[in-house]
């Protein structure tokens, strides 16, 4: 609830910054809008009994055109449509989604929360920040769920270097000393070779010492 709190307070600051969450929102404004207005016109027809459909009453009474009355189910169906896909995102967001929902995810599970990166939710680092990474996380869950139903290999599990960064951005510039007593610099590293993992492993998901 946090993350999507901060997320909504990004995306009221400066809503150019994430087109798909703000899309999702203004999805889910409409929605309500149209639900309000439609509860307020069945409550000012008349209450008395007809075998036309209420949507052919109300067209009548309101003499709305066919063209404006199809667009507007159609902008309804549209909206409801994106309100199920942000829904289902933001339920599949979760630690406990992740790490309970697919068998697959047990021996993971284990080495995450064995791990320095514990307090980490999974999705910050798969994907991204929640919504701000929509397109890849919906790709990614898809992926999952079909791997889960069909016992097919999963794919796209890594953690892209980028999203690293996001967290650990003040490390770049900040000189540090190597095990050979040598100076260096993260930004100078990863000029040369972008992943992380390459130099610090698997992290997040460590193997058990033996």
């Amino acid at each position: 609830m946090n993350e999507l709190l901060a997320t909504l307070s990004r995306l009221a600051k400066d809503p150019s910054q994430n087109p798909a969450a703000l899309a999702t929102a203004v999805s889910i404004v409409v929605l309500a809008v149209i639900v309000v207005v439609l509860v307020m016109i069945g409550f000012a027809l008349p209450q008395h009994s007809s075998r036309r459909s209420v949507s052919a009453r109300v067209a009548q009474r309101l003499r709305i055109p066919r063209w404006l009355s199809a667009t507007l189910v159609g902008l309804l169906s549209v909206s409801m449509a994106l309100a199920a896909v942000a829904l289902w995102y933001q339920g599949t967001s979760t630690n406990e989604y992740c790490t309970r929902t697919c068998h697959a995810m047990a021996v993971p599970t284990e080495t995450w929360m064995l791990s320095a990166h514990a307090d980490v939710s999974c999705v910050r680092c798969h994907e991204g920040r929640p919504w701000e990474s929509f397109p890849r996380g919906v790709t990614l869950r898809l992926n999952s769920l079909y791997s889960e139903l069909t016992g097919a290999p999963a794919r796209g599990g890594k953690v892209p270097p980028e999203n690293c960064m996001s967290c650990h951005a003040n490390v770049i510039e900040k000189p540090l000393e190597a095990r050979n007593g040598e100076t260096f610099l993260h930004g100078e590293v990863l000029t040369l070779d972008p992943s992380c993992v390459r130099c610090h492993g698997p992290q997040g998901h460590e193997p058990p010492k033996p």
